[in-house]
């Protein structure tokens, strides 16, 4: 019975000892760990905060980073630190970083849709003591353009669409190019600014035949993209002005026939805060714009540089009434210094 007493004593004294020695050893291994956090900024930008955790009861040192991030935002980020960063026992560091969310086609996906799955995956690159290894990390998240729409937004909507032309002659008259000018208004009925992402605008020109328009060829001015931000119960005037100098164009317009102008397009917008519904607008517009001859355009003629004036150095003419009051005077001053002296 003591041999058994002994026994247990000693798987005791073992047991013990182990905790001891091999637990905190297995602490001191444990490998870093990373969460990840997605979500909006804004109306077209996303915050990525990389959270990298330390449970270790060892300091580690963190040496770089690199991930990438899935449509709409399609971007992906690298850096190495040339001096390693210290990351305690049990402590956390943060990398922050902020993306644009794609225009174009992932944007109007996105808010099509009205949400969107986000996988970031990367790795960080870590050394501990003379060790070093690398941590990989993987997430998805659904985003959502629209948060708490309790705000109804009205679309805003395309008021004018015109289109100009005015000819710009050379020395002789005739015409070496046409100036096209584009415009479209678009007005934003609500209370909050609104940003238009992207304006698609084409110009054709049309012609007529036995009553029916038929597209001839595309102008300048087509595939107008921009980023405009329009205030609230504004009006925003997209202009674009092109200058023409193909022969074909030029002589199409050069004509007394009217002329037909298709302008068409659409124009994608969404609320710059967030809380309002819907999300996005696209605005079409397709206006037919009529111009009547060429006697409707504005002849422009070049500028031309005027020759200096050349400065005149010869002798001023006699006959000036300016020249005759000045020999008058010296005549008088003559006269009274001779009876001066006779004096």
């Amino acid at each position: 019975m003591i041999k058994n007493y002994m026994n247990r004593t000693l798987l005791v004294l073992i047991t013990v000892i182990f905790i001891f020695i091999v637990a905190p050893l297995s602490n001191a291994m444990e490998s870093p760990t990373v969460d990840v956090d997605i979500s909006m900024a804004g109306i077209d930008h996303l915050y990525v905060n990389i959270t990298i955790n330390n449970p270790s009861q060892e300091d580690i040192s963190l040496t770089g980073i690199e991930f990438s991030v899935s449509d709409p935002v399609g971007a992906s980020g690298s850096e190495k630190w040339e001096t390693p960063t210290p990351l305690k026992a049990n402590k956390s560091i943060t990398h922050h970083s902020k993306h644009s969310i794609v225009l174009g086609d992932p944007m109007k996906s996105f808010y099509r849709k009205g949400s969107e799955n986000v996988t970031i995956s990367g790795s960080v690159f870590v050394e501990e003591g003379p060790n070093s290894f690398v941590v990989p990390f993987h997430k998805t998240t659904t985003i959502f353009p629209e948060i708490g729409g309790v705000n109804h937004a009205v679309s805003p909507n395309i008021t004018d669409v015109t289109f100009e032309i005015s000819r710009l002659t050379d020395e002789t008259g005739g015409i070496k190019e046409i100036v096209a000018t584009t415009n479209i208004s678009i007005y934003n009925p609500n209370p909050v600014a609104v940003s238009m992402l992207e304006l698609d605008c084409k110009v054709i020109a049309m012609q007529k035949k036995d009553g029916k328009f038929r597209g001839w060829r595309s102008l300048p001015g087509s595939g107008i993209v921009t980023n405009q931000v329009i205030k609230p119960r504004d009006t925003y005037v997209y202009s674009a002005e092109r200058r023409i100098s193909n022969n074909e164009i030029i002589q199409y317009f050069n004509t007394d026939e009217p002329k037909y102008i298709k302008v068409k397009g659409t124009a994608f917008i969404v609320t710059n805060e967030a809380g309002w519904s819907p999300a996005y607008f696209e605005t079409d517009f397709n206006t037919m714009v009529t111009i009547n001859g060429s006697s409707v355009n504005e002849e422009i003629t070049p500028t031309v540089t005027p020759t200096p004036t050349a400065v005149s150095t010869s002798t001023p003419d006699k006959g000036l009434p300016g020249f005759k009051a000045v020999f008058a005077t010296m005549g008088l001053l003559v006269m009274a210094f001779l009876l001066k002296r006779r004096n």
